[in-house]
């Protein structure tokens, strides 16, 4: 009974006894956007369809990348980098988004301005199924762990296997203790 004991107490680091501290409560996080996000956390963003998900994503993007923009009542914290993932639509409707953006805040137009990076899936020419493709991971997972911020958009359309979401969320896991803000845009059973 006692090796057992032992056997889960060090599968479970996350296990914290009353009295104890807790796992990680010293960590330092730094703010992404004011006062919702910060740097390890994940944010999901869920609603019906054709309210303007991806264009608050965007948005976030764009107050991020550049530093010290409001969106709505939140502010960004400095120019921090930014890396927009998006699933399902094509690269000139992000193009026309993003400019819309821009114009709103006054900056210069043009979607190759913007301040941070973007990934379309979509447009992937590559046989990858999923954002959690072990060959797609393999080539890509550096890469989004050397940004401050990651946004899915949307968890749905980059996640081919909807049913057993484990794959998805080992990877939000090990984004987030590797101290990487995440974002998901969900479109999924929004009917």
């Amino acid at each position: 009974k006692q090796n057992q004991q032992l056997l889960i107490e060090a599968k479970t680091q996350g296990f914290s006894r009353a009295g104890e501290k807790l796992p990680n409560q010293d960590r330092k996080r730094k703010t992404i956007l004011e006062p919702i996000i910060e740097s390890g956390t994940i944010t999901w963003l869920f609603s019906k369809e054709k309210v303007g998900k991806t264009l608050m994503a965007l948005s976030i993007a764009h107050a991020v990348g550049k530093g010290n923009r409001p969106v709505g009542t939140w502010l960004s914290n400095g120019p921090q980098s930014v890396l927009f993932i998006d699933g399902e639509m094509p690269g000139d409707k992000i193009a026309n988004l993003c400019d819309m953006i821009m114009r709103g805040y006054g900056d210069n137009a043009g979607h190759e301005n913007r301040p941070f990076d973007c990934y379309l899936f979509y447009e992937e020419e590559l046989d990858y199924d999923s954002i959690v493709d072990d060959d797609w991971l393999a080539l890509n997972k550096n890469k989004l762990l050397s940004y401050d911020l990651v946004i899915f958009d949307n968890y749905y359309s980059l996640n081919e296997s909807r049913i057993n979401i484990k794959p998805f969320i080992k990877l939000l896991k090990e984004l987030t203790h590797n101290n990487v803000a995440v974002i998901v845009v969900d479109h999924t059973n929004t009917e």
